[in-house]
């Protein structure tokens, strides 16, 4: 019986933690960024009169600036191309907190079909063609 061989590789990877410094100066700089923020609660007009919400006491919302500041700066996301209208929180949540959470608002324009002619529409046919 011959002898098998086996080769076994282990990688080493040494993944390089953050200073104690650098970690306080980011917490130092989303505090800033935190305190700076605009926000609004009850009723909140999105857009140029798009749309309109009334958020109950346990909800705010950041407009759009301050919802790009919590996208990219702080939750460290790629900007978008400024079509997000706006977030909103629970008003007990703060941006950079763990297990926290939002809603992007965004709307984008694909169409608008009348109500008369919706209504023409045979949907099961639609469907097929699709």
């Amino acid at each position: 019986m011959k002898p098998k061989l086996f080769f076994l590789w282990l990688s080493l990877v040494w993944v390089s933690q953050p200073s104690f410094s650098q970690e306080a100066s980011r917490a130092q700089e989303i505090e800033k960024i935190e305190a700076g923020l605009k926000w609004s609660t009850g009723r909140v007009v999105l857009g140029n009169n798009l749309a309109e919400v009334n958020l109950a006491s346990s909800y705010r919302y950041l407009g759009p600036e301050d919802a790009r500041k919590v996208i990219v700066d702080i939750w460290g996301n790629p900007p978008s191309r400024g079509d997000t209208l706006g977030m909103i929180f629970p008003a007990d949540v703060e941006p950079a907190q763990a297990g926290g959470w939002a809603v992007v608002l965004t709307y984008k324009q694909d169409g608008y079909v009348k109500a008369d002619d919706a209504a023409k529409i045979n949907y099961g046919d639609l469907l097929k063609q699709m």
